[in-house]
């Protein structure tokens, strides 16, 4: 969008490797420190190989692997079970999980509280919304 509002759009490769390189921060702007203090030649020339340069240094290599990380690291702490079981059924439709881990996952994360609750009811559950309610 602001390459079009600057009349970029089409061409002005440069000015667009320039642009885009200076607001790189973070392990991306350290990366790119070798390019631009000219210790190496860049392996691009135009805004396309850039792109794809970025693209291979720093695009999630497996997203629905780090989905699942985010997913057995995720914790009710003092929200409710309903918040936290909504944000864990986006979670889980979005790493495309199967079932039954995603139960085991669900109870890890839950408060000590509420897992104790369900501990004293022994009440075994055959699917995670089950387990939820």
């Amino acid at each position: 969008m602001y390459f079009k509002a600057v009349g970029w759009a089409e061409g002005h490769d440069k000015e667009k490797i320039l642009h885009a390189t200076s607001l790189l921060h973070g392990t991306p702007g350290t990366w790119m420190t070798r390019y631009a203090e000219e210790w190496t030649s860049p392996p691009w020339d135009t805004w396309n190989g850039l792109a794809d340069e970025l693209r291979s240094q720093f695009a999630v290599i497996d997203p629905k692997g780090e989905v699942r990380i985010r997913l057995m690291n995720m914790k009710q702490r003092t929200r409710s079970m309903t918040e936290y079981w909504n944000e864990y059924r986006l979670v889980t439709s979005e790493a495309e999980l199967e079932d039954a881990p995603g139960g085991e996952w669900l109870l890890t994360g839950m408060n000590t509280k509420v897992q104790d609750t369900w501990g004293a009811d022994s009440e075994e559950f055959s699917r995670t919304d089950t387990l939820a309610r």
